[in-house]
């Protein structure tokens, strides 16, 4: 969970009792939490921080979290959002689910349970895109077509051509990695 070391965290929560012990407990996994008991303040420290996580509460003070998840989903629609809710009515499930949501988890939430959820949002940030391998060209046919377009060669015996036309070791796919 090394990861999350370097996340800053959007803690949108208006119980403060509950906001105060939890910033406790994830002070230990985040760069900086930053708490804000209300949309208003949360939209603001949204735009003027760099947010890498967001936990959201539903029922809040001045509004409903999931409009506040709308607002972010319109601005930024790849950053993972963790709804904390005592509510149990499905209906918010249901509303939350299409806002791409990372998980929806229930208030109060059990120790064993907080570690999973911070392992599956360590784990979605250390997982990194494999880089493609870049093909090695075919040399050989290179004069007979344009340079733009060239036999891709994974292998010394096995070559794929984008041009299945000119030639006849070209018949077979390139392995997939």
């Amino acid at each position: 969970m090394r990861s999350l070391k370097k996340l800053n965290l959007l803690f949108v929560e208006d119980n403060l009792p509950f906001a105060r012990n939890t910033t406790e407990f994830l002070k230990n996994y985040f760069r900086k939490i930053i708490h804000a008991p209300s949309i208003k303040e949360a939209l603001l420290e949204f735009e003027d921080n760099r947010i890498d996580l967001i936990f959201c509460d539903i029922k809040l003070q001045d509004g409903n979290g999931l409009d506040f998840i709308e607002t972010v989903r319109a601005k930024n629609a790849t950053i993972p959002i963790v709804v904390l809710s005592a509510h149990k009515d499905e209906e918010f499930l249901f509303q939350a689910i299409p806002l791409g949501i990372l998980s929806y988890e229930l208030k109060p939430l059990k120790y064993e349970n907080f570690i999973k959820l911070l392992q599956k949002i360590a784990s979605k940030f250390s997982q990194k895109a494999p880089l493609p391998s870049l093909p090695r060209f075919c040399t050989t046919h290179m004069p007979k077509r344009s340079s733009k377009v060239s036999c891709v060669s994974n292998s010394p015996k096995k070559r794929f051509c984008f041009w299945n036309f000119c030639c006849k070791t070209t018949r077979k796919s390139p392995p997939l990695r």
